[in-house]
């Protein structure tokens, strides 16, 4: 199940990054900086400018997807993250994929970085109908999916 997720998230959504910060780290930047405490997710919850969506199973949050803007006003970022347990089961795609039909009328197209060694998430995009544009010169990879390519 996927849904919105509000600050009565935050001890929910600290959990999931505590318990899988050394796996996050592998392909975030999760360290122990981020997200400290359950106050300084309750304060990113409290975003208005980026959305957050809870992936469930059942009652447990396993995973989430975000939806940010860019500098461009009319692109936005989206990112997601999953507890280890749960990756490589499709979670995150059929998340990614739904998430798709709730992006603001304003954004023309979204964008996502990851990590070139990050296959898994390379997959989910690709899998989303994203397209590679271009390597950043940190090494990371951008992709791209324009508001045509969706599939009405």
């Amino acid at each position: 199940m996927l849904r919105e997720l509000s600050v009565k998230d935050a001890a929910a959504y600290f959990d999931l990054v505590q318990n899988n910060r050394e796996y996050f780290s592998n392909f975030d930047n999760m360290s122990p900086d981020k997200y400290p405490t359950v106050e300084s997710v309750e304060e990113a919850l409290g975003q208005s400018e980026k959305k957050r969506w809870g992936m469930f199973e059942g009652n447990t949050l396993i995973g989430s997807v975000s939806l940010k803007p860019t500098d461009s006003p009319d692109v936005g970022e989206i990112g997601y993250l999953i507890a280890k347990g749960y990756a490589g089961r499709g979670y995150t795609t059929e998340a990614v994929k739904n998430v798709l039909n709730l992006i603001p009328d304003s954004y023309s197209a979204l964008i996502a970085v990851t990590n070139p060694s990050n296959v898994g998430s390379e997959r989910v995009l690709q899998k989303a109908g994203f397209v590679f544009t271009q390597t950043k010169e940190d090494g990371d990879s951008v992709y791209r999916l324009d508001r045509k390519s969706l599939a009405v």
